[in-house]
């Protein structure tokens, strides 16, 4: 390089060397660069996606074991329906054997004949000779056939004839078959076959006692109370029997519910009533 000085010219040389100036990237290759993930955000970015893995897994955990326990409410709710179902039918199909069963079996009846005239016999009592006329209205053989019928006076103000009844049905039970016969299907048989002229007594005492507690003077109610007891397959099964003894007054037609116990009283006269439809009769 030739330098001017003092009017003249030397030669110079240049030891400086040129600057290499280094020009910016450009805007988009410098926002690129700013993009790019740091260490730190990868991390956090594999976190974020292990966590949202992990929820829906526990979602699907949850909806899975839901729709299970419905599933399970549902079977249990079918097959619970089902039991009783069965049940029902199987309830509805054992009544309607026991229907059958009941409608084939024995059944006996009894009907109360009058056989004589009331008459007071002193120092014994009132007696009366009546007997059961009795059928076997049923499919199968009555075995084992008696009864046990009786003149009974209430004996006590509030005395309670049906448990009086169920008691000598109970006694009867209770005793052994000695007088006892078979009963076919239609057969008809009395009561007092092993004894027909049987009379049946209600005793003085037992005539003054009811007087005493009874409201209607010197007269009596009497009933005819007793039990019919026979055995199906070594199954005891009865026939309750009760019935009140009343009069019709000759003249005006009047029904008298007492008698008097003391006078003799003609079997045309003499009425007996059926006495149902009480699951207690007091007197």
């Amino acid at each position: 390089m030739i330098d001017k000085i003092d009017g003249g010219y030397h030669a110079t040389h240049n030891n400086h060397k040129k600057s290499c100036t280094t020009k910016p990237f450009p805007a988009w290759v410098q926002a690129m660069k700013h993009d790019e993930p740091s260490e730190d955000e990868d991390h956090k970015a594999a976190e974020r996606r292990h966590w949202t893995i992990q929820n829906w897994a526990q979602c699907i955990t949850v909806v899975v074991g839901s729709l299970a326990l419905i599933g399970a409410f549902v079977s249990a709710s079918l097959s619970y329906r089902a039991f009783k179902e069965a049940q029902r039918q199987a309830n509805a199909a054992q009544e309607q054997v026991g229907i059958m069963r009941e409608q084939e079996r024995a059944w006996v009846s009894a009907a109360i004949v009058i056989d004589g005239d009331y008459t007071f016999l002193p120092y014994l009592g009132g007696t009366l000779r009546f007997h059961l006329t009795l059928k076997n209205v049923g499919h199968t053989p009555a075995f084992n056939t008696r009864t046990s019928i009786r003149l009974y006076a209430p004996q006590s103000k509030g005395d309670d004839i049906i448990t009086t009844l169920k008691e000598a049905c109970e006694h009867l039970r209770s005793q052994p078959d000695l007088l006892s016969v078979v009963l076919f299907p239609d057969e008809i048989t009395r009561s007092d076959i092993f004894n027909p002229e049987l009379s049946y007594m209600v005793t003085v005492d037992q005539i003054v006692n009811h007087i005493k507690i009874s409201h209607n003077g010197d007269n009596i109610s009497l009933f005819i109370l007793g039990c019919v007891d026979y055995t199906i397959n070594d199954e005891h099964h009865e026939t309750s029997v009760l019935y009140s003894i009343y009069t019709v007054e000759k003249n005006t037609g009047a029904i008298n519910g007492t008698i008097s116990p003391y006078e003799t009283i003609k079997r045309e006269d003499i009425r007996v009533r059926a006495v149902y439809g009480h699951s207690s009769l007091t007197y």
